[in-house]
């Protein structure tokens, strides 16, 4: 429970549910195996080129922060570092592309649906169709 200074009570779940359901890819790194560590800075040199530009570093840090299609990078950290191997890079692309893609609502269905939302939201208020909206 948290309180905000104007005395509202916020109840937060301290685990969401996109987090919940967060599938981790099995334990893979062994830090014996010293020589197999990457360094987090050093993935997107071990990655392939799109386009030929390199893979930007953010991108590998929201595969290991909020994951890929409810996947996330397997890494470890060591003192201030963080590091990955290319055995849990490997399992992160082949699980995460195993995993149905999301669909991506375009701008006009999603405007769509808010006006439907609307509309429902106005009938309800107002059964006999009587609206107070101006305009």
């Amino acid at each position: 429970m948290i309180h905000w200074p104007n005395g509202r009570k916020v109840v937060r779940s301290l685990c969401p549910d996109r987090l919940r359901d967060r599938q981790r890819s099995p334990g893979v790194i062994d830090i014996r195996r010293k020589d197999d560590l990457i360094p987090i800075r050093e993935v997107p040199d071990h990655l392939p080129r799109h386009n030929g530009k390199k893979i930007h570093i953010s991108a590998v840090y929201r595969w290991m922060q909020r994951g890929r299609n409810g996947v996330t990078l397997e890494y470890i950290q060591i003192g201030g570092r963080r590091y990955t191997t290319a055995e849990a890079l490997q399992n992160f692309f082949e699980a995460a592309s195993k995993q149905p893609q999301p669909r991506i609502e375009s701008p006009r269905e999603r405007t769509a649906r808010a006006e439907r939302a609307h509309r429902e939201v106005e009938r309800l208020l107002y059964p006999n169709g009587n609206s107070r909206r101006v305009g």
